[in-house]
């Protein structure tokens, strides 16, 4: 439009074509233009169908626009819903992840304490078996010294 919109965002009579660089017919006069309340004539009433025809014209535009937009911010929220529920779908098998890691972890820590233990009794077990190995080699040298004494 040219100078403003009368009320509903329908150019006013005096902007249609008035200058507005759009190529479109020169302003007209309406009705309300006519002087003293007289009668519309023909030429007025034709100027309020143009204006109108263009007002309607320009409703429709907007709302293809506005149609458009809203179709394009329902694809976004569309893609946006799917990646959220990939994201959490990952979110939850890492979490399951987590869960068997930490579980696995424990188990492990458990074994290696019992691997411990059961080390700890083998190297008790191993020391007593060279002290008395060692006994038993001090008796047989020392009755390999009556031995050999009383020969």
């Amino acid at each position: 439009g040219g100078r403003g919109r009368a009320a509903g965002g329908i150019p006013a009579a005096s902007d249609v074509g008035a200058g507005s660089g759009a190529g479109g017919p020169p302003a007209l006069p309406v009705a309300s233009d006519a002087g003293g309340g007289a009668p519309p004539q023909a030429d007025d009433l034709d100027a309020e169908y143009v204006r109108l025809k263009l007002a309607l014209a320009d409703a429709r535009s907007r709302s293809d626009e506005q149609k458009l937009t809203i179709h394009k911010l329902n694809s976004e929220i569309t893609s946006l819903q799917t990646e959220l529920d990939v994201t959490r779908t990952k979110v939850s098998e890492l979490r399951s992840a987590a869960e068997d890691t930490t579980s696995a972890t424990e188990q492990l820590r458990m074994y290696a304490d019992e691997a411990a233990e059961e080390r700890d009794r083998l190297r008790a077990a191993a020391d007593k078996i060279a002290g008395e190995r060692e006994e038993l080699q001090r008796k047989l040298e020392g009755l390999t010294r009556q031995r050999d004494d009383a020969v």
